[in-house]
C-alpha cells in the first residue's frame, strides 16, 4: 500500500471545510468520494456502490447526512455505512448491519493543505 496525493487537494480541502460535505475525486484512477462528517473527520470512501458498482456521489454536496446510489437507492452515511434502501427507510424499516454492503474506506490524511489517500498497489 502506498500514499497517493489527491489532485488539486487545496481546492478540495476548501470544499470540505464545512461538516456534512462530500466531494467525488479520482486518485490513481480509482473513483473515491471524500467526506467530512459532522465530527470533522475526513474520510476517503469508494465511490462505487457495492451492490452493482454505480457511482454514489456524482457532484460535490454540502449539508448532507448521507449519500444515495441512483440505481437502487441504497443509502450510506458519511462514514460509508450502509443504512438500507431509500424505499425501505421511507417505510421505517432499517437494514441489519452488514459490512459487505458498506462503502470501502481507504486511509487518508490531511497535512499542510494536502490530502493523501493510501491505496493498495494493483
Amino acid at each position: 500500500m502506498s500514499w497517493h496525493p489527491v489532485p488539486d487537494a487545496a481546492a478540495l480541502a476548501r470544499a470540505l471545510t464545512a461538516p456534512a460535505s462530500a466531494v467525488p475525486v479520482r486518485v490513481a484512477g480509482i473513483p473515491l468520494v471524500l467526506t467530512r462528517g459532522d465530527d470533522g473527520t475526513l474520510r476517503a470512501l469508494s465511490n462505487e456502490c457495492p451492490h452493482q458498482g454505480a457511482t454514489v456521489c456524482r457532484a460535490a454536496e454540502h449539508g448532507v447526512a448521507s449519500l444515495e446510489c441512483p440505481n437502487h437507492y441504497w443509502v450510506f452515511d458519511l462514514t460509508g455505512t450502509f443504512q438500507g434502501s431509500r424505499l425501505a427507510l421511507d417505510r421505517g424499516r432499517t437494514a441489519p448491519p452488514d459490512p459487505a454492503e458498506n462503502l470501502r474506506e481507504h486511509p487518508c490524511r490531511e497535512t499542510a493543505g494536502f490530502i493523501e489517500v493510501q491505496l493498495q498497489e494493483r
